[in-house]
């Protein structure tokens, strides 16, 4: 009897669910890469090798480092000073992940690893001396610190790592930064993959007040406006710097295409914006079809001390003063406006205008009776129907119509 020959066939030992082949990267492809990186004279990594690099298995990166420890020594070293920076207590670490690492590296690659390391290690130095989490940070408060562009440098690399992230309110008033410095900002808060909304997404407060920042600085940092970043900001102090006309032009621009719709406080007083500065933002600020609020909707308290803005300059922001409906504090002390300005002002806010402000400050300019006369007829009418407090000069105070119109809605003259 014929018997069917049987063959035995060992049955395959069925594989892990953990140990799934999507894990693995093409071994011809490995070894391409390794030899890619193994043949390297110059011993730099390339953005292809990298990018290829990152596709690999974990036992495949062992293989590289194994064959290529320059790979270690391009990253390994710094990378640990980073970590070893970021620990804030004896038994405390920020947690270096994956998500976290990645925007480093790109640094790493862009620049030069060892400035990213220094500049992760002059956080914990002077003139920053930042303590506890830096990812976990929301204040950060630098005033008087003689922080300059090369120290802004430092940080603005730390800012484009995203290791500050959740950072809320920025002060880095009377301090000596720059143009540079404030390029160097600019650069590191737009947006990137890992920060749609830029490494400062949250910030809510920044004060770069009492600086040195001109109209490059100014534009470079408009432009960045432009594009999303610093979108939750609502108050922000450039006071008493550099600015002139170019860098408020960039400024206005940037208002109009919605870059700061939630802005709430806005300081620019003692930068040389002129006529033509102001004008610029009049026109940013006026409403559109598409933005019937206006693009600074949203603003509360505008100062605008010591700008130069002149007859003309008041002239051209009195004709968009109707776009700041929730304005309740205006200054514009020292600013060389005189009667046609005044009589200008006075018109606009008969039709309306500024019916939220409270306080209104006027001193040190050349207001003459007729501007004086023009705003006590639209203050007797009930123009300005929240006023409480209005600031002129000792020689207007006096003013006869003026001090009946304030007496009888009894707003306070000071």
């Amino acid at each position: 009897m014929d018997r069917k020959r049987i063959t035995y066939r060992p049955s395959r030992p069925s594989r892990s669910p953990s140990r799934s082949p999507s894990r693995y990267a093409n071994p011809n492809v490995s070894y391409q890469i390794m030899n890619l990186l193994i043949n390297d004279k110059n011993k730099k990594l390339n953005e292809l090798n990298l990018a290829r690099l990152r596709t690999l298995s974990k036992s495949t990166k062992q293989q590289i480092n194994k064959h290529h420890p320059k790979l270690k020594e391009k990253y390994g070293d710094e990378m640990n000073r980073i970590r070893l920076s970021l620990r804030y207590s004896w038994n405390q670490t920020n947690i270096l992940n994956d998500k976290r690492k990645r925007p480093i590296l790109r640094q790493m690659r862009k620049s030069n690893s060892q400035i990213v390391a220094n500049a992760f290690e002059a956080m914990r130095n002077d003139p920053w001396f930042i303590k506890g989490s830096l990812y976990e940070k929301k204040f950060l408060e630098r005033p008087d610190k003689n922080i300059n562009d090369e120290n802004m440098k430092s940080f603005s690399i730390v800012l484009a790592s995203g290791s500050l992230g959740n950072l809320e309110h920025l002060f880095l008033n009377y301090n000596k930064i720059g143009d540079n410095g404030m390029v160097a900002l600019a650069d590191a808060i737009k947006p990137t993959p890992e920060n749609p909304m830029g490494s400062l997404g949250n910030l809510q407060v920044l004060d770069l007040s009492h600086n040195q920042i001109g109209n490059n600085g100014m534009k470079k940092f408009s432009r960045q406006l432009t594009v999303g970043s610093l979108a939750a900001l609502t108050h922000l102090n450039l006071a008493i710097n550099q600015i002139s006309v170019p860098g408020m032009v960039s400024f206005s621009n940037a208002i109009a295409r919605g870059a700061l719709a939630n802005l709430i406080d806005l300081s620019i007083h003692h930068n040389q914006i002129g006529k033509d500065g102001i004008k610029a933002l009049a026109k940013a600020i006026k409403p559109t079809p598409k933005n019937p609020m206006g693009a600074l909707g949203n603003l509360k308290e505008l100062d605008l001390d010591h700008t130069k803005i002149g007859d003309t300059g008041m002239q051209e922001f009195s004709t968009a003063i109707g776009s700041l409906a929730k304005l309740q504090r205006l200054l514009l002390i020292g600013n060389q406006i005189g009667d046609a300005g005044m009589i200008e002002f006075s018109r606009q806010i008969a039709s309306g205008s500024l019916g939220n402000l409270e306080k209104l400050y006027l001193q040190e300019n050349q207001i003459g009776d007729t501007g004086i006369q023009a705003f006590s007829t639209a203050i007797a009418s009930g123009s300005l129907a929240s006023l409480h407090e209005l600031f002129v000069d000792d020689a207007v105070i006096h003013h006869p119509q003026l001090w009946a119109a304030c007496r009888k809605r009894r707003i306070k003259l000071g």
